[in-house]
C-alpha cells in the first residue's frame, strides 16, 4: 500500500512538472520559413505559403511563395522580386493595395498564448525595391494591368480563436523601408487567450490614403514565454495604447474690432471709427435653427478617422467647439457620442474602436469645458451602416461619430 501511494505521488508530481514546463515552454510555428514551391499566390496553386491559411479579402489573390516564381502576365514577368531568402530557398511576399486590401495569413498554434502573461517572438523583415504584380487600372476601366507594389509598409500580429479571426492587435513593426533582410523583435501582453495567430501586411498609419506597398517575411522564431518585469530590449515597434491627455485649449475670445481708414470727418485727435466684427458663419447648419433639438441627430462631417484609429483629426476642431459651446450655453441639454465603425473587423473590436471614437470625442468636449455628466459615449460598432461596405468610399462614410441631442 506504502509503495503504490508513493508511486502515485510520483506520478502527479511528475505530471505537474511536466504540464508547469510546457505551459513555459516556446510555442512553436509550423513552417515558420515558408517553405515552399516558389508560386504566385493566385495561379494554379491558388494559395499561400504552405501552412498557413489565407486570411486576405475576398477576390485577391493570397500572399505569394518568393523569390521570383517564373511565371508570366502577358509578356511581362510577374515580381522581379530577386532578393535571396535569410532562411532556406523560399519566404513569403505580402502587398497592401490601394484598394483598400491587405494580404494576411493566419494559423493554429501548436500552445494557446495566455492572457496576463508576456511573450516575445522575432521575424526577418525586408523590402523588395521591385515587386511587379497586377492591379486594377486608375482609369476607372476596371482592367488589369502590372502595377510596382513599391512603398515601405509594416506586419501587424494579432490572436484570435479561428482562422483569419483579429481578436486582439498583439504587436505592430515600425515601417520596412530596408532592402535587406533586417530582425525584427516584438513582445506582447495578450489580455486573453488565443489558439490562432494572424499575420497582417499594413499600411503607414495614420493612412490618409491606401497605397500600393510590399513586405517580404521569413524565418519567424518561436513564440517565447518571459518574465513580466523583464527590462524590455530595444524592439522595432510595440503596440501601445496611446495616453489621453488632456486638452487645454483655451476658450475662444471676444473678437477684437479691426481698425480701418474712414471716409467720414474724423474726430478731433484723429480717432478712427472700428468696424463690427462680422458674426462667424455656422459650420453645424442643425445648431443654426431655432426649436427643439430633442432627438436631433447631428453627424460629424469634419472628423474623419484613420483605419484602425481614435485619434481626432485636427481639420475638426471648429465643428466640435460649435458642439462645446452650444452645450455650454444651453444647460437643457446633453448629448449621445455614437462612435461607429465600417465591417472591415470582427465583432469585438469593431466595438471597441467605435467605442474609443466616442470617448476621445467626449475626452475632447470636457476638456473644451463640457461638464462630464452631460457626454455619454457610446459605440455601436459595424451594425448601423450608412453606405455600402463594398468599396472604399462607403467604408470611410461608415467610420464616423455622430452627436445625438436629448434634453436632461
Amino acid at each position: 500500500m506504502i509503495r503504490i501511494t508513493n508511486l502515485l505521488f510520483i506520478g502527479i508530481l511528475l505530471a505537474f512538472v511536466t504540464t508547469g514546463s510546457a505551459q513555459d515552454a516556446p510555442i512553436k510555428l509550423n513552417n515558420p520559413s515558408f517553405l515552399d514551391i516558389a508560386h504566385a499566390g493566385g495561379d494554379q496553386f491558388n494559395r499561400g505559403p504552405r501552412g498557413w491559411q489565407d486570411c486576405g479579402a475576398p477576390g485577391e489573390t493570397p500572399p505569394d511563395v518568393q523569390p521570383n516564381p517564373r511565371v508570366a502576365f502577358g509578356e511581362k514577368p510577374y515580381f522581379n522580386v530577386t532578393l535571396p531568402a535569410q532562411d532556406g530557398p523560399t519566404y513569403m511576399g505580402m502587398v497592401v493595395r490601394d484598394n483598400d486590401t491587405q494580404e494576411a495569413v493566419s494559423q493554429r498554434l501548436s500552445t494557446p498564448i495566455e492572457g496576463g502573461k508576456c511573450y516575445e517572438m522575432s521575424l526577418q523583415l525586408a523590402r523588395s525595391e521591385t515587386y511587379l504584380s497586377q492591379g486594377r487600372s486608375r482609369d476607372g476601366s476596371g482592367s488589369i494591368e502590372m502595377v510596382d507594389f513599391t512603398k515601405p509598409i509594416k506586419i501587424r500580429i494579432y490572436g484570435g480563436n479561428g482562422y483569419c479571426r483579429k481578436t486582439e492587435l498583439l504587436g505592430e513593426t515600425g515601417l520596412v523601408k530596408n532592402t535587406k533582410w533586417e530582425e525584427y523583435q516584438l513582445r506582447f501582453e495578450p489580455t486573453t487567450n488565443h489558439s490562432f495567430i494572424l499575420i497582417q501586411a499594413f499600411y503607414k498609419t495614420p493612412t490618409l490614403f491606401p497605397y500600393n506597398g510590399n513586405v517580404l517575411v521569413d524565418n519567424l522564431s518561436d513564440i517565447v514565454p518571459v518574465p513580466c518585469d523583464k527590462p524590455s530590449e530595444p524592439l522595432a515597434a510595440v503596440v501601445e495604447k496611446p495616453k489621453k491627455e488632456k486638452i487645454n485649449k483655451p476658450k475662444e475670445k471676444e473678437p477684437v474690432a479691426a481698425v480701418v481708414p474712414s471716409r467720414k470727418p474724423q474726430p478731433q485727435g484723429g480717432v478712427k471709427e472700428p468696424v463690427q466684427p462680422v458674426k462667424k458663419e455656422k459650420i453645424i447648419k442643425e445648431l443654426a435653427s431655432d426649436g427643439n433639438k430633442e432627438g436631433k441627430v447631428i453627424k460629424l462631417r469634419r472628423l474623419v478617422f484613420e483605419m484602425d484609429q481614435s485619434e481626432i483629426n485636427a481639420d475638426s476642431h471648429d465643428e466640435l467647439d460649435e458642439i462645446a459651446n452650444y452645450l455650454m450655453a444651453n444647460p437643457d441639454y446633453k448629448v449621445e457620442i455614437r462612435g461607429h465603425t465600417n465591417n472591415r473587423c470582427d465583432d469585438e473590436f469593431c466595438n471597441k474602436l467605435s467605442k474609443e471614437r466616442a470617448q476621445s470625442v467626449a475626452d475632447y468636449l470636457e476638456a473644451y469645458g463640457v461638464p462630464a455628466e452631460k457626454l455619454e459615449a457610446i459605440g455601436y460598432g459595424k451594425t448601423q451602416p450608412i453606405a455600402s461596405n463594398r468599396y472604399s468610399a462607403g467604408r470611410k462614410k461608415n467610420q464616423r461619430v455622430e452627436i445625438k441631442l436629448k434634453r436632461i
